[in-house]
Order: structure tokens, then C-alpha cells, then sequence
């Protein structure tokens, strides 16, 4: 199976805080799917042809524990399932020796100019 990690230094606008997601200056959820989903993209993009591109449909994330912004998280990200029209992945968000999240996500390959045309 095709994995791939990415790091990521998140900041205070990726606080729940600024996101609005909570009250807290802690990671926000909506920064912790944003991570995984990029992660997901650039792993599927070294599969793709000229003019295709992907697009996230799809993501379950179950959040298990707070991490302070400004602490490095790391995405793992695995290709569990792969055919010509998508992809779906699953992911393990950690900071540090902490899992902070797991989920799933699917990706559609799309040709782009097609796409846009419909838009």
C-alpha cells in the first residue's frame, strides 16, 4: 500500500479559537481535517495524469485529543482502495508519540477543464 507522511506546524489561526470551532487556543478540528485531507491530496497526486486533478468527497475524523497549536503534528496517510475514478485513504494525525486523530477519507480524479466547464 502506497503511505505517505507530511508535517505540519500549525499556528495560531489554525486555533479553534480562530477558527471558530470552540473557545480554546487548542488544534481545531476543522485544521486537524484540513491537514489529513491535504496529506490524502499529495499522495494521490503523484498517481495522476496531465490535466486531472482530485477533489475530497468523502471524510470521517474521530478527534481524541487536544494538542496546543504551535506543535508540530504529522500525518500519515495510506492508499487503501485505488481505481481510475478515486481513491480512499485512511490517516493517523499524531503530535509527537500522541495519536490526536484517525479517520478515512475519499478522493475523486476529476479532469479539470471538464470540472471547472461545470461549475
Amino acid at each position: 500500500m502506497k503511505e505517505f507522511k507530511k508535517s505540519y506546524l500549525p499556528k495560531e489561526s489554525h486555533s479553534a479559537k480562530v477558527m471558530g470551532s470552540g473557545t480554546l487556543n487548542v488544534l481545531a478540528t476543522p485544521a486537524v481535517v484540513a491537514f489529513a485531507e491535504n496529506c490524502c491530496e499529495r499522495l494521490l497526486a503523484n498517481e495522476l495524469k496531465e490535466g486531472q486533478a482530485s477533489v475530497g468527497t468523502w471524510i470521517d475524523m474521530k478527534h481524541k485529543r487536544a494538542s496546543k497549536t504551535e506543535s508540530k503534528v504529522v500525518v500519515c496517510a495510506t492508499i487503501i482502495e485505488q481505481t481510475p475514478k478515486g481513491a480512499s485513504f485512511e490517516f493517523e494525525v499524531t503530535c509527537g508519540d500522541t495519536v490526536i486523530a484517525t479517520g478515512q477519507h475519499k478522493r475523486a480524479v476529476i479532469d479539470v477543464e471538464r470540472f471547472m466547464a461545470n461549475i
